[in-house]
């Protein structure tokens, strides 16, 4: 049997023929699964605007329609069950402002959607508990649960995206709502002491004893904007002292019983005063704590 030769201008023609004639069915069958996407968004609470909006930004830097759903789809998804999905947005706004290509981008959004998830199976049975209702109650004209929920899953979200250990926010998170432990604490308070844990330099290595010492800074009166200070002032004492979490959490709570003001807490952290009193001053213990640790 003869095989039969064809000019290579003839297959080249041939094959340009049948790419052109596809691209029409890709492009519209991309178009069919963005405007899909769309709809799902749209049915889900995510305003048009705001799609649109992202688009246009993606379009402007040559984001693909592919890449475009792929950095949509994990925001549907939490808008769909009941998660905070601008947070994705945001994100994705960030990355695309810093030049950050898709293909960078992606895992970062589906890793907020996974750990949002996460956080709103530790913050939905929290919010349920009449402690925290309570606690909602006393604030000027009572704080929205709804709104406070959602930021309480933000933060939580940012924890965990931090590999902040997950059993020891739950423990957290079931010592804040302790009986009486709410009495004195404001919502804000509460937002921040979570929202602080990841960044703390000790919460990778020891993440119970860290959450120890935001507890105690918490109950002992540190208000949001206090809490907020707290990881540089814990950074800077670890710097001058190169104590565990442990010492450091001793030394504030001899503070605190000492009646130091958190103000004063904070400014005796900068200064390496994990103790109060003269610079490097620490708790009795402490010392030998660090020597057995090989660390002078």
């Amino acid at each position: 049997m003869k095989l039969i030769k064809l000019p290579l201008t003839f297959i080249k023609l041939t094959l340009v023929t049948i790419l052109i004639s596809a691209t029409p069915f890709l492009a519209h069958s991309q178009q069919q699964s963005i405007s899909d996407l769309i709809d799902r968004a749209t049915t889900a609470g995510i305003a048009p605007p705001q799609i649109e909006h992202l688009q246009n930004h993606a379009e402007l830097r040559g984001i693909s329609q592919n890449d475009l759903i792929n950095i949509i789809g994990p925001a549907v998804t939490m808008a769909e069950n009941n998660l905070p999905w601008d947070m994705v947005f945001k994100k994705a706004f960030e990355g695309m402002s810093k030049g950050i290509n898709a293909q960078q981008m992606i895992p970062v959004l589906e890793s907020i959607a996974e750990h949002s998830g996460r956080s709103a199976d530790i913050v939905d049975p929290w919010m349920n508990r009449p402690e925290v209702g309570r606690m909602l109650d006393r604030t000027v004209a009572g704080m929205d649960r709804n709104n406070f929920r959602n930021e309480m899953v933000r933060v939580g979200t940012k924890t965990l995206s931090g590999n902040f250990d997950r059993t020891v926010l739950e423990q957290t998170f079931a010592t804040i709502a302790e009986d009486g432990a709410l009495e004195n604490i404001k919502p804000s308070g509460v937002l921040a002491a979570i929202n602080v844990l990841s960044d703390l330099p000790t919460a990778a290595q020891e993440p119970t004893a860290t959450a120890q010492i935001v507890l105690r800074a918490l109950q002992g009166g540190f208000e949001a904007g206090e809490l907020q200070l707290f990881a540089e002032a814990m950074n800077a004492s670890q710097r001058r002292n190169q104590l565990p979490a442990s010492a450091i959490a001793d030394g504030l709570s001899q503070q605190l019983m000492g009646g130091t003001p958190a103000a004063q807490i904070l400014q005796n952290m900068f200064n390496g005063k994990v103790g109060g009193g003269f610079p490097g001053n620490v708790p009795p213990g402490i010392n030998r704590e660090r020597v057995n640790g090989g660390r002078r």
